[in-house]
């Protein structure tokens, strides 16, 4: 069983220490500018005290939310101490046999982004827009790249306003507290507000997942692995009426060998979450619903490893499984999009990776290139040093990766008893190679360094020698079925054994192990 969590004052005090120094100089800002109130325009003005503002709400909202943290903390410790046994009863919503939605949190999480970071976006497109208006310079396109952001994270809160006052305060129901993976079944309600029709049904996923965190400060990194996922649509005819308005039924078959919720160790958890969604007139309907799965004294362990099948008319997979050292590796087929290039060199394979091969984390990082670089460069504009020297030291961090993901190119040669590797920008970089006699193993994994959930980090392939020694081939691959592919056909080159369980690898040396119960094997 969970064991109850114990609040600390010292969390509290250094949240605290943190915060003032952002209310301190936030202030600081807004003082400044008032003093020289008579040089400024009043769009300058307006734009310099919104972003002090914002600065030292920051600063404010994190000595507030520390001690109102603490004071939550020390009530929910005095409920976990009352039922020790019964960690499902930890959470009043749970305890009223019901999983409240996110959507409520969601809105206020939009608002407190919008009013803080877009203020300070808006902010600064304000005080330096007027000034290079009709300039053709970079200036006034980092003012309405600002201006834009600010104005995206504003309208994502109103959307998640309107979307919040439409459907209400959605709950869902339970049929059993907890649920448990003896009984095999996850059913209830979702109670909402709905005054149109959805056409297509409510789509359902239930999903297991584990969330594990590793380092700290900027070496933090937490990625999420989905452990068992299963999904149903639930057609129009069954909805019911309910105390809000709708009641949309739920109902799952759990594997008997499914992980249970688990929150006691903060940097490794297992949760179950239902979600929710529907295509219908205006905003459409999504939300989800955390819900609690344990194991009770009356639950029996199962007996064998195989998962259950899921309900009728839901669709579900399992971890993918091993491919065990038996197996032969030509069995796995060359996914129809890999982005590899295959050819004959000298009585040798090479496997090509080209530039370009991951265009939606090279995007992803364009685009935070540019919002990151825009502050930048109008801290370089207007002189301040202070924060110009941690945030240029962390975008030429951003740059880097950028450049790597998107014109890094890599080339695997196996052949002639040996394979040789070589990993570099616009053709640029140093040859390895390894006699086939000193290879111990050739593994996709995937590399959170980066941070990232599971679903978009990148693979990679990692050779290991019989002495310990990893060496990454390659990074940066889209798709699992192309990493795995890969590396069969290297063993096979190789003559190793065909090995395409995919790892972990995380900071520091760590690497997850699957949990103890309900796996079949490891899910990117």
């Amino acid at each position: 069983m969970s064991q109850p969590s114990k609040p600390s004052i010292a969390g509290c005090i250094f949240l605290s220490i943190f915060g003032l120094p952002f209310l301190g100089m936030g202030l600081l800002f807004v003082l400044v500018q008032l003093s020289k109130y008579n040089s400024l325009t009043p769009l300058e003005a307006i734009g310099a005290a919104i972003f002090g503002l914002a600065f030292a709400s920051l600063g404010f909202g994190l000595i507030y939310g520390s001690f109102a943290g603490y004071r939550r903390l020390k009530k929910q410790a005095e409920i976990e101490a009352a039922h020790q046994q019964s960690p499902w009863l930890w959470r009043a919503d749970w305890a009223e046999r019901r999983a409240k939605g996110h959507n409520k949190d969601s809105e206020i999480g939009w608002w407190l982004v919008a009013t803080v970071l877009g203020g300070m976006l808006l902010s600064f497109a304000a005080m330096i827009g007027p000034k290079h208006r009709g300039n053709a310079d970079l200036t006034i396109f980092v003012a309405v790249c600002l201006s834009l952001t600010g104005a995206a994270l504003i309208a994502g809160a109103l959307r998640a306003t309107v979307r919040q006052r439409r459907f209400g305060n959605a709950y869902f129901e339970f049929d059993a507290l907890p649920f448990s993976p003896a009984e095999r079944r996850v059913s209830g309600r979702i109670h909402l507000k709905l005054n149109a029709r959805a056409e297509h049904g409510f789509n359902l996923r239930i999903e297991c997942a584990r969330t594990i965190t590793v380092g700290s400060g900027n070496n933090r990194c937490t990625s999420r692995v989905v452990l068992w996922q299963a999904d149903k649509n639930v057609p129009s005819g069954a909805i019911a009426p309910g105390p809000l308005g709708r009641a949309i039924p739920v109902d799952f078959i759990l594997p008997s060998d499914a992980q249970t919720t688990s929150h006691q160790n903060m940097r490794d958890q297992t949760a179950w979450t239902l979600y929710a969604q529907a295509d219908v007139p205006g905003v459409n309907y999504t939300d989800k619903f955390e819900i609690p799965v344990f194991r009770t004294p009356q639950s029996v362990l199962p007996a064998s490893d195989a998962p259950a099948a899921a309900s009728v008319g839901a669709k579900s997979f399992e971890l993918p499984r091993i491919v065990t050292n038996d197996e032969d590796s030509e069995a796995i087929a060359r996914p129809a999009n890999a982005k590899v290039i295959v050819s004959m060199q000298s009585g040798r394979t090479e496997f090509y990776f080209p530039a370009f091969r991951n265009l939606r984390r090279a995007l992803v990082l364009f685009v935070v290139c540019l919002l990151w670089n825009g502050p930048v460069y109008l801290m370089y504009q207007k002189h301040v040093w202070f924060f110009l020297v941690p945030f240029g030291l962390s975008s030429l961090f951003i740059i880097a990766g950028f450049l790597h993901v998107t014109f890094g190119n890599a080339r695997i040669c196996a052949g002639n008893g040996e394979i040789t590797w070589r990993r570099g920008i616009l053709g640029m970089g140093t040859t390895k190679r390894l006699p086939f006699s000193n290879v111990g193993s050739i593994v996709p994994f995937v590399s959170l360094r980066q941070g990232g959930s599971s679903r978009y980090v990148p693979f990679a392939i990692q050779l290991r020698t019989k002495d310990g020694r990893d060496f990454t081939l390659v990074d940066e691959i889209a798709s699992g079925e192309e990493a795995r592919w890969v590396v069969s056909q290297i063993e096979s080159l190789a003559g190793l054994k065909a090995d395409t369980r995919v790892r972990v690898d995380l900071p520091f040396g760590t690497v997850v192990q699957p949990p103890p119960l309900g796996t079949t094997g490891n899910q990117m």
